[in-house]
């Protein structure tokens, strides 16, 4: 099952490198938990698969581009753990992002049940229960 979460996750990365938010919020679960970074303005968890396409796409429109570059995906049997860095330009204020990142993404049955920003790869370990 494992190996399946992680094309799935895959798949998403593909579909938001698009800016297919839409697309990519194809295998959350209508009920997704999502929990943005604690960084972020307004930052509070919130339920639901169109407000994820809500957030994504809105956050999407600050910037002239946003890419991802993932450099590691980490299995932890229903959990994923995107490594990556962040290339942002904002759109508005001219200024150029760039930064290492980590998400979560619990996954049950095919289905996003759970996703966390997170600031690192050790956060997101953190932020799923696992120490190390």
């Amino acid at each position: 099952m494992s190996e399946a979460n992680i094309e799935i996750v895959r798949r998403m990365y593909e579909h938001f490198a698009k800016g297919d938010i839409a697309r990519m919020a194809e295998t959350m679960s209508e009920d997704v938990l999502c929990v943005t970074a604690p960084d972020q303005p307004d930052a509070q968890p919130f339920r639901g698969r169109a407000k994820f396409v809500a957030y994504g796409e809105s956050w999407l429109e600050a910037f002239d581009s946003y890419e991802v570059e993932i450099t590691e995906l980490v299995d932890r049997g229903d959990w994923v753990i995107v490594v990556g860095s962040v290339r942002a330009h904002g759109r508005s204020s001219g200024v150029v992002v760039e930064d290492d990142y980590g998400w979560l993404y619990r996954l049950r049955d095919g289905m996003v049940v759970e996703y966390h920003e997170c600031g690192s790869k050790e956060e997101a370990l953190e932020a799923a229960g696992f120490t190390d």
